[in-house]
């Protein structure tokens, strides 16, 4: 019986590893960058373009079409998504967007993320 239990935590262990390996060690979704967005969504549609920051920053400044759903938010809101977009997620400076890709990506949602986030629009 000892040897049962203790081959059942030796599995359990086991899975938990490989699950954490591959979170961490997934494909960084696509790094995109957008100068005409009208151009990309008929290439790419129907997308969602979501910004990720949070909702002061959002009012503070945010770019047409994105839509604002705080990274906190997103593992709730999700599932409000419908599988046929693509998801272009935007964050301050792109590297909030690759944990928010990933996440979505694990969810069955087609992901890309905007290279360098907000920032890089605003040094245009």
């Amino acid at each position: 019986m000892a040897n049962y239990i203790l081959l059942v935590i030796i599995l359990v262990m086991i899975i938990y590893a490989v699950i954490n390996y591959r979170k961490k060690f997934a494909p960084l979704p696509e790094c995109i960058i957008i100068d005409d967005f009208e151009k990309f969504e008929s290439e790419h549609a129907p997308v969602l373009w979501l910004d990720i920051r949070s909702k002061e920053d959002f009012k503070a400044n945010h770019i047409e079409p994105f839509v604002n759903i705080p990274i906190a938010d997103l593992r709730f809101d999700s599932k409000q998504y419908s599988k046929d977009h693509t998801i272009v997620v935007l964050c301050k400076s792109g590297t909030t967007s690759i944990d928010a890709a990933k996440f979505l990506n694990r969810k069955g949602y087609k992901t890309m993320r905007f290279c360098g986030g907000i920032e890089a629009i605003e040094k245009k």
